[in-house]
């Protein structure tokens, strides 16, 4: 049994379970102020007023989503199952997501300008500076996700003569947790900037020194 459970909380990224739970704690405020009383398996019939509740408050669309898929994750700790993939609660789910009003002020996405002004780094860089210039450099250039960008290490970076390599522990994605590899070319330096592969080689001296 607590092989099971393990195994069940270790099913999703810890990003995600961090996420699960927050939602959760919402879900449990909830319950707490409208006297609703908590048994599990969470039963339908408390989903239901909880996504009512939500949709009344006009949450984000994903913030709905994930209300439910938490709570059909955290009934999987329990034996006794409750079926939370209905249709009745689907298309509450899909009506609250339909009826919520567009943001207004939406963030302007990321120009190609903004993001070679967080790249460049002059002659003889710190490695703070360094650092907060590879962090979009290889954001953008290895499509990493953040979980997978701030879990990098000095040991999961290789060079060799064709460019980088990194070793990714794991992904979300990644359903057996045994990583993979990508790879960065040798690329050529740019006017005023010192490319990707010139920083991590001058990082990689600079924590060598530093450890």
């Amino acid at each position: 049994m607590l092989r099971t459970l393990q195994d069940i909380w270790d099913s999703r990224q810890p990003s995600t379970t961090e996420k699960y739970c927050y939602s959760l704690r919402n879900f449990f405020a909830f319950c707490q102020t409208s006297n609703i009383g908590i048994k599990f398996p969470v039963q339908i019939s408390t989903v239901a007023k909880y996504l009512a509740f939500l949709r009344g408050k006009s949450f984000s669309k994903s913030s709905i989503g994930v209300a439910l898929v938490s709570l059909k994750w955290v009934n999987g700790f329990f034996p006794t199952k409750v079926d939370l993939d209905s249709p009745f609660l689907r298309r509450m789910v899909e009506s609250a997501q339909r009826n919520i009003p567009a943001k207004k002020n939406q963030k302007l996405p990321f120009t190609r300008d903004m993001i070679q002004s967080m790249m460049i780094v002059g002659e003889n860089p710190s490695l703070e500076e360094l650092r907060n210039a590879l962090i979009p450099s290889l954001s953008f250039s290895l499509l990493l996700r953040n979980d997978e960008l701030i879990h990098l290490t000095c040991r999961n970076i290789g060079i060799t003569h064709k460019g980088l390599s990194f070793k990714i522990d794991s992904s979300k994605t990644d359903t057996y947790r045994k990583g993979y590899k990508c790879h960065y070319p040798h690329d050529v330096q740019e006017e005023s900037t010192i490319s990707i592969d010139v920083s991590i080689t001058y990082y990689l001296v600079y924590m060598y020194h530093y450890v």
